[in-house]
């Protein structure tokens, strides 16, 4: 009979094992290397109080060569407790835990890069004595990107209040350094040019023009030739006309 409850046991262990797994692969962290635009979000009241909203623009994916992201917030309550004044992920909707978040026991909150800087009552959120203290944490140690959105152990954050599809600051600048290139690229280079006049050049022959004598000192051409021309053609014609002549007698 007792064997019974052990192998209900056994299974129920078997079942939850995928699901731990599965946790512990979404709590991996590393949101830095495909997420940008980090920031908090703004405090409910005038007192400054955390309102716990992590803010960010991520890729799909880590390999995704997408130049856009998705905006996204998420509650870090779900994800950090305070501990005996230590900010310390634990995972608080899963109602696990004997801590409250840390939020309720946190404020004067700063985010420099990945890391979180607040002052935390160190007695945690049951300390009697009002007493606080610094503490940091490493965002980047658990929060993960979930397909394009924050998220930590299997908590995933949304888009509500958040500017969908924003370019985030680094992708605008690298986008603003192709643009750059690719019109520096496309720009036509205009060469200089030099197109000789039609009748400005050398003509193609160079030698001296059919019956064209050499100029003469008033710039006009010679008629010598032509003159001669006609003067031995005169002759030839007397010539002929006196034989002629000569044969009628």
């Amino acid at each position: 009979m007792a064997t019974k409850p052990i192998l209900h046991l056994l299974t129920a262990i078997l079942a939850g094992l995928p699901h731990v797994a599965a946790i512990k692969d979404l709590a991996t962290g590393g949101f830095s290397s495909s997420c940008w635009d980090v920031s908090l979000g703004p405090s409910h009241d005038s007192h400054g109080k955390f309102s716990g909203e992590l803010r960010a623009e991520c890729k799909l994916s880590h390999d995704s060569k997408s130049k856009y992201g998705t905006c996204s917030k998420l509650w870090l309550g779900n994800c950090y407790a305070n501990i005996d004044g230590k900010i310390v992920p634990e995972p608080m909707y899963r109602l696990q835990s004997e801590h409250p978040s840390f939020v309720d026991s946190c404020k004067h909150c700063t985010l420099s890069g990945i890391f979180l800087t607040c002052s935390c009552n160190v007695g945690g959120y049951f300390g009697k004595e009002k007493k606080y203290g610094e503490t940091t944490v490493n965002l980047d140690d658990l929060i993960h990107n979930d397909g394009g959105y924050l998220g930590c152990y299997d908590k995933r954050g949304d888009e509500r209040g958040c500017t969908s599809r924003r370019k985030g600051k680094n992708v605008a600048a690298e986008e603003a350094g192709d643009h750059s290139s690719s019109k520096s690229d496309h720009t036509p280079t205009t060469k200089a040019t030099t197109t000789k006049p039609d009748h400005t050049g050398k003509p193609d022959h160079t030698g001296k023009p059919d019956h064209a004598g050499k100029p003469d000192h008033g710039g006009k051409k010679s008629t010598s030739f032509i003159t001669s021309t006609v003067s031995k053609t005169y002759t030839t014609t007397a010539k002929s006309t006196s034989t002629t002549y000569k044969h009628g007698y």
